[in-house]
């Protein structure tokens, strides 16, 4: 079953486009897949406003088990992998709801707590995911 993920972007900045080329790069390594939804807080500020977006790009893994949300363009792709707890798989597929196109990368800068929806710089080896 494909993995719900919903990126939200603030136009066709810089980083809003490296953010859209690694989320496909994501899907591509993950089990199963995924469903992208790309969304651009400036065409559909409500969006943003009911998940609570404070920063673009986010990237929010929402399922009936937990909530969590990665700030930044996901240039680390295997530690976003470890903290949405995704599986990994060789062989997955990308669906797209909305457009995107390619970008480079640059490292992801933060992360928001699945917890307390607080932000959190990834400074020391404790904020890293335990595989």
């Amino acid at each position: 079953m494909p993995v719900p993920l919903i990126l939200y972007v603030s136009g066709d900045t810089a980083n809003s486009r490296r953010a859209r080329q690694n989320v496909d790069l994501l899907c591509g390594r993950i089990e199963g897949g995924c469903n992208i939804d790309v969304i651009d807080i400036k065409a559909d500020p409500e969006a943003a406003e009911s998940h609570r977006v404070l920063a673009t790009p986010m990237l929010l893994l929402s399922n009936n088990e937990r909530m969590c949300r990665v700030i930044g363009d996901l240039s680390d792709i295997e530690q976003v992998i470890d903290f949405l707890g995704l599986q990994r798989s060789d062989a997955a597929g990308v669906q797209r709801s909305r457009d995107a196109s390619a970008v480079r990368s640059a490292p992801v800068g933060s992360r928001v707590s699945p917890d307390t929806g607080e932000i959190l710089p990834l400074t020391s080896d404790s904020d890293q995911p335990t595989p």
